[in-house]
Formats: structure tokens, C-alpha cells, sequence
């Protein structure tokens, strides 16, 4: 049988076309000698790359601009309904303003006073506090809700929100506002606050002490 020979495989710059033009190298090694180059770039076997890249490049510019115009279209747009919603928004609110309002004030708790707020409704697991269930429990709590109790949960859910900073200054504290409106004697709050801080402190203590071995 006759071995048939493999092809010499050529680079892309010793590739012929049409466009060839003499050149001399004018440094390095090859200093003087002639060669053959192709210098147009809608040649397509020696810059067959470069305009794929070129080709590329467009395309994603031409998609990045079809976004930001997608995008600044749907902000006049949001705008536009935020015009028209005011013009027709008017007191007194119902269930369905209410039920908005409910939802917005729910997603923004983070997940741990979400958690919180389940509990405090009946819907958090003791033994999984963190659970990703009753977080969703929580911020779904506005779906069954009346008139009422969605006013009623928009203030809780508002408070649990605030009652999750420490840092904030007297000014701001809305919490100590809503404490003040009903009466509620913070400072007596605080003294029983540190009262069972300290009884658990020595409780821990006294279990730690009796837990050590005796030493010989």
C-alpha cells in the first residue's frame, strides 16, 4: 500500500492571497531579507481572526447599547406609572394599598427578624431558628390579612425592624417614639434587661463550676 504523505501544515502569515506585497525585515535575526506580506485587512486568510474579533466586538457594543436604551425606557416608563398611581391614590387607603405596603415593609427584613416576626405569629421552629421556611411564612403574613390587621402588622413588622439596631441615635429611634406613645417605662425595662443578663451569667458560671472534675 502506498503511504500517502501529510500535509505540511502552513502558518496563517505563509498562507497566499491575493493582496501580497514585497517588504524587507528592517530588525532582528532576519535583518534585510525580503519577504511577502499581506497589509490589507479585509483579506480573509490573513486577518480572518481580526475580523471575527472586530465582528464581536460590534455585536456586544450593539448589545450594550440596545440595553441601556431597553433600560432608560423602562425607567420613564416606571416613572410614568408613578405619575399616574399618585393622580389616583387616595385616602383612605384599603386592603389593597394597605396589603402593597404590607409586602414592601415584609421584604425589606432581613432574614434573621423575618424569622423573628414568624415566631412571634406562631410560625417559627424553636429548634431551627434560622429556618428559611418561616422567613418565607413571614414576609407571606399581608396575603390573609383585613384592613385591620394589615395596619396592625405594617407597625409590628416596622418595629421588629428597628428593634434589630443597636446604633441607632435618639432622634432616629422610632422604637423608643412607639415606647413613648404607649407609656412604657424604658429605663425600668433596662434594669430588668440587666438583672436576668446577670442571672444567666451566673448560672453559666455556677454549671461550668460544677461540671469540672474535682482535682486530687
Amino acid at each position: 500500500m502506498r503511504k500517502t504523505k501529510k500535509r505540511k501544515q502552513v502558518r496563517p502569515n505563509e498562507r497566499l492571497c491575493g493582496h501580497l506585497s514585497p517588504a524587507i525585515h528592517a530588525d532582528g535575526i532576519e535583518k534585510g531579507r525580503l519577504v511577502k506580506v499581506c497589509a490589507d485587512k479585509a483579506c480573509p486568510i490573513h486577518f480572518h481572526e481580526l475580523r471575527q474579533q472586530e465582528k464581536q466586538q460590534a455585536q456586544s457594543k450593539a448589545e450594550r447599547i440596545a440595553a441601556k436604551r431597553e433600560a432608560k425606557q423602562t425607567l420613564s416608563l416606571r416613572q410614568r406609572l408613578l405619575s399616574e398611581v399618585i393622580k389616583r391614590a387616595k385616602a383612605p387607603f384599603g386592603c389593597g394599598e394597605l396589603r402593597i405596603v404590607a409586602r414592601f415593609v415584609l421584604r425589606s427584613l432581613s432574614h434573621d427578624l423575618a424569622c423573628r416576626l414568624a415566631k412571634r405569629h406562631g410560625g417559627g421552629n424553636p429548634k431551627e431558628p434560622h429556618d428559611w421556611h418561616a422567613a418565607e411564612k413571614a414576609r407571606n403574613l399581608y396575603r390573609r390579612a383585613d384592613a385591620a390587621e394589615l395596619a396592625s402588622l405594617i407597625f409590628e413588622a416596622m418595629l421588629v425592624g428597628l428593634s434589630g439596631d443597636a446604633g441607632l441615635p435618639q432622634e432616629d429611634d422610632l422604637l423608643a417614639d412607639a415606647a413613648r406613645l404607649y407609656n412604657i417605662n424604658a429605663k425600668r425595662l433596662r434594669t430588668a434587661v440587666t438583672k436576668d443578663e446577670l442571672a444567666k451569667a451566673q448560672k453559666k458560671t455556677s454549671q461550668t463550676s460544677k461540671a469540672k472534675p474535682a482535682r486530687k
